[in-house]
C-alpha cells in the first residue's frame, strides 16, 4: 500500500506509525499490523520494532494499526485487523512482479498487479462525475476494459431499492393473506 491508506480508509494508528513515502522510495523492509494480527504474533509483548517473516523475508513492524473491525467489503480488505500492510515499492523490489506458486508438482507464474484502488472524495463533489474521470483515465491508461468502479452510496441506494420492493411484497402478501381470510370467515359464518 502507501502512505495514505490510513486517511483514505479512515483507519487509526494505535501505536507506532504508518508506512512514510521515505519507506516507498528506499524499499524498506518494514511493515504495519492490523491489531489481531499484532496481538495473534505477539501475544505476551508489544509487537512494535519485532520482525516477522514474510515470504522468507524479515520485515520490521514499524507501527500497529487501531481496531477497525469487519468493512463489509470481500477479499482482502475485509478485515482490516487481520492484515499486514508493506509499501509497493518495497514489495516489488524484495518479492518482484511475478509471483510463483508451487503445490502439487505443479508451479504457477502469475505478474503481480494492482487490484483494487480506493479514492475518497471531498464533501459536495459529485461522485458520478468523479467515477467517469477515473474511468477515462484508467480506460486511456490499460487498455483493457477489465475494471469495476464502486461506489458505496450507489449500493447503498441500490439496498434501500431493494428492501422497499421486499417492503411492498410482503404489504401485498398480507393483504391478500387478510382478503382470503375475511373471505373464508364470512363463508364459515
Amino acid at each position: 500500500t502507501t502512505a495514505e491508506y490510513p486517511a483514505v480508509m479512515a483507519h487509526r494508528i494505535h501505536e507506532g506509525r504508518f508506512i512514510a513515502p521515505a519507506d516507498e522510495s528506499t524499499s524498506s523492509a518494514v511493515c504495519v499490523l492490523g491489531s489481531t494480527a499484532a496481538r495473534t504474533l505477539f501475544p505476551l509483548t508489544t509487537a512494535l520494532h519485532q520482525t516477522i517473516l514474510v515470504g522468507g523475508i524479515p520485515f520490521k513492524v514499524v507501527g500497529v494499526m487501531a481496531p477497525k473491525g469487519q468493512t463489509g467489503s470481500t477479499g482482502v480488505l475485509s478485515n482490516p485487523d487481520k492484515a499486514a500492510w508493506i509499501p509497493f515499492g518495497t514489495s516489488f523490489a524484495r518479492f518482484g512482479r511475478t509471483q510463483i506458486r508451487r503445490g502439487s508438482g505443479v508451479s504457477e507464474a502469475t505478474q503481480v498487479e494492482v487490484n483494487r484502488a480506493v479514492l475518497r472524495v471531498a464533501d459536495g463533489v459529485s461522485l458520478n462525475s468523479i467515477a467517469a474521470l477515473v474511468r477515462s483515465l484508467m480506460k486511456n491508461r490499460h487498455q483493457d476494459e477489465d475494471l469495476a468502479i464502486t461506489i458505496p452510496s450507489a449500493l447503498l441506494k441500490e439496498r434501500r431499492q431493494a428492501e422497499d420492493v421486499f417492503r411492498w411484497v410482503m404489504a401485498s402478501l398480507a393483504a391478500i393473506s387478510l382478503l382470503v381470510g375475511g373471505v373464508g370467515i364470512m363463508n364459515i359464518m
